[in-house]
């Protein structure tokens, strides 16, 4: 057996054995695929679909990671998790769903690795000026893309189920809050990650309180994290998001919150998604 496969087959053990354990010291584990091996494994390697936004007047290119089952279970349907930063975060979080799936703790799933676009990073995952002021860009116009067209050519190319997450991290965590404002049915689960909250004098939680007050139903699951290390900018808008559910939360909403022992705000996403996984999972 080679070196790879060898690192591979050590990091998947730890994480397993963590897994069962009840995901104590999870996160670290997943670290150990990161770094026993950083390259992709012929069976991880992404396919890409091209997707014509006439949204966004330009083509996105969406990288697809599947799970082992969907070769060999050609009759099956599988959960998307739509990860945004998709070209940095979708390998490792293909790889812990991977692992995690294989002891029941998670379902396996399509990774679409969602890019940024022409506009750039800031615009696509900051919500519009009619929330945030001077601070806005153009999240609304990603949020429709992702919702109008990118779901319905994944749909529409591979075997997905009825089960979608979004996973954002930082601005992209940012970005999952306000499509969680705007669309809450559109995905059965958000996973936020660091949020930078802080942006537009943390405009995002009053738009975040007054959508939990409305009549209409939340019925949908949000998990947030925040590294321990993290600087008090990121740590006051998470503070002010979790008061904002501890206090409006309706009952329909399934939330959780965590501060990661030992995180900063790199290794939030990847520290943080088996614990989000396992809560949406029901494990």
């Amino acid at each position: 057996m080679n070196r790879v496969k060898v690192g591979l087959l050590v990091a998947g053990m730890l994480l397993v054995a963590a897994a069962v354990g009840g995901l104590v010291g999870a996160g670290a584990a997943i670290a150990l695929i990161k770094t026993s091996y950083n390259g992709p494994t012929e069976d991880n390697l992404a396919t890409e679909i091209f997707v014509h936004s006439n949204i966004l007047d330009e083509s996105v290119r969406l990288g697809v990671r599947m799970p082992d089952e969907y070769g060999s279970d050609p009759d099956r349907r599988f959960p998307v998790l739509w990860v945004l930063d998709g070209p940095w975060q979708g390998r490792q979080i293909a790889e812990a769903t991977r692992t995690l799936s294989t002891v029941g703790v998670a379902a396996p799933a399509i990774v679409v690795e969602v890019p940024q676009t022409g506009a750039g990073r800031v615009d696509d995952f900051t919500p519009p000026r009619e929330l945030m002021s001077t601070a806005g860009g153009l999240g609304d116009r990603f949020l429709a893309f992702i919702e109008q067209e990118a779901i319905p050519a994944v749909g529409s190319q591979l075997r997905v189920d009825s089960t979608r997450i979004l996973i954002g991290h930082s601005r992209g965590g940012l970005f999952a809050i306000y499509a969680l404002i705007e669309r809450p049915n559109l995905f059965d689960g958000y996973f936020v990650f660091s949020p930078s909250a802080w942006v537009g004098n943390r405009a995002i939680v009053p738009a975040l309180e007054s959508r939990l007050s409305q009549p209409e139903s939340l019925d949908t699951f949000l998990y947030l994290s925040l590294g321990e290390h993290e600087g008090n900018r990121m740590r006051d808008g998470f503070d002010a998001i979790r008061e904002s559910l501890e206090s409006a939360a309706p009952t329909g909403l399934v939330w959780h919150t965590d501060v990661v022992a030992g995180a900063d705000h790199a290794d939030t996403p990847v520290r943080s998604f088996p614990s989000a996984a396992r809560r949406f999972w029901g494990k």
